[in-house]
């Protein structure tokens, strides 16, 4: 096709679109127009079946409901520019610009070829990878089994689309829209999700494996058969968690709302309530569990190296051989604990200051509390249990060697065997240990 013949048919198809008696559809079906400038051009219903378009300018054009079955967009830019209801089956967008572009209700689906009797011969996936597509609507479209590998996606809404069997590895995703989207068996490996909204979309059976889900949006989503990393799991971010299906699940939600509710200072989230949960060794360390509710556990063995335990309830647990080197657990609970064998060196379990409800310092403080504890054969080398209720408490044979008991209440507290070398420690407490272990 000449320039003058493409002029002259996209002039007669812009009176064909006004309604100009004996004007002409424009079809431009397998021509070749590489790197032509349609600008800002209205190709409204055009037939582009086939036609090689790779590195056009189509920006801010129209291309609604253009029948462009299997042509070729490759490098093409397409910025901005109208495409709602199109057919783009089998299309090449391959490193294409379609930044703002609205692809509401297109077909991006997979293309198939037949022969005269009808038979399928090939097919050929829509092609999107490496595609800059910032911003882009795709609401409610077709692209069934299209590949979106490493394309730039960030900010797309997605909302309704069916993209099941699609490829997004390596894909950037940030705040992208798949609310009510159909994704099954869809590929997500190696995506950046960040800020993804999967709400009440069909994830069954995808691949989101590598990716750290904590901070994405699966409310109402089915997520049957997706394959995960192990100790992944999938959160709501508006209201209470689904019902979990196990004991892991719900341990996971629990440590989750937690966070919510302590970065929000109480205002969202939930505090934790994990009363009598097994958890034995499970791998909390560094984890921000201030003011929760851990009556009765089972944390034996657990990894809670430099946790966050100021004011929370651990009385009852069991702690044994447990991991607190360095956790800050100021006005902690332990009463009644088990912690024969736990490792506490450089902890601290010195009193909280009260606030008073207006910020200020009450003048107040709450003290941690082992009273009826069994720390015997614990190690607590440089811990600080200063003003720490000790009474009744067990530390036989625990090495407190270089700890801070200095006002700590000891009524009745066990030392037997226990190494207090270079500790500070109330008057007559080294006494009584000397008299316990001669006694």
């Amino acid at each position: 096709m000449t320039p003058q013949e493409l002029v002259e048919t996209l002039a007669s198809h812009e009176e064909w679109l006004n309604g100009v008696s004996g004007a002409k559809r424009a079809d431009l079906s397998v021509a070749s127009l590489e790197g032509l400038d349609f600008n800002t051009i209205n190709l409204h219903s055009a037939k582009l079946a086939g036609a090689l378009m790779n590195g056009c300018d189509i920006s801010n054009s129209n291309l609604s409901s253009v029948d462009a079955f299997g042509a070729d967009f490759h490098g093409a830019d397409l910025t901005n520019s109208k495409c709602h209801r199109a057919d783009f089956r089998g299309v090449n967008f391959k490193g294409a610009n379609l930044q703002g572009a609205n692809l509401r209700e297109a077909d991006i689906r997979r293309g198939y070829l037949m022969n005269v009797e009808g038979q399928d011969v090939t097919s050929q996936p829509a092609d999107l990878s490496n595609a800059d597509l910032q911003k882009v609507t795709l609401c409610d479209s077709q692209a069934s089994g299209a590949v979106f590998e490493s394309a730039n996606m960030m900010d797309a809404d997605c909302s309704g689309a069916f993209m099941d069997h699609c490829d997004f590895s390596n894909a950037q995703l940030g705040n992208v829209k798949f609310d009510n989207a159909n994704l099954k068996n869809a590929n997500f490996r190696k995506a950046d999700l960040r800020g993804v909204s999967f709400k009440n979309a069909d994830l069954t059976g995808s691949n989101l494996e590598g990716h750290d889900l904590s901070n994405i949006d699966f409310t109402g989503a089915e997520v049957q058969n997706v394959k995960v990393d192990e100790g992944q799991i999938f959160f709501r971010n508006d209201g209470d968690p689904p019902a979990p299906v196990n004991n892991e699940e719900l341990i996971t939600y629990a440590l989750h709302d937690h966070r919510i509710w302590m970065d929000s200072d109480g205002r969202l989230g939930k505090r934790c309530e994990l009363q009598n949960a097994e958890m034995s060794g499970y791998n909390l360390k560094g984890a921000n569990l201030d003011g929760a509710n851990l009556r009765g556990i089972n944390l034996q063995g657990a990894n809670l190296n430099g946790a966050q335990l100021s004011m929370a309830d651990l009385s009852g647990a069991d702690l044994r051989g447990c991991d607190l080197r360095d956790a800050v657990m100021s006005g902690i609970n332990l009463r009644g604990a088990i912690m024969t064998n736990a490792t506490l060196t450089g902890a601290s379990l010195v009193p909280v200051q009260l606030v008073q409800n207006d910020g200020n310092l009450s003048g107040r403080s709450w003290p941690a509390n082992l009273s009826s504890a069994d720390l015997s054969e614990a190690n607590l080398t440089d811990a600080d249990l200063s003003y720490a209720n000790l009474n009744d408490a067990n530390f036989t044979k625990a090495n407190l060697i270089g700890s801070n008991l200095m006002e700590a209440r000891t009524e009745s507290t066990i030392w037997t065997g226990a190494k207090l070398s270079g500790a500070a420690v109330p008057i007559g407490i080294k006494d009584k240990e000397q008299s316990s272990r001669h006694g």
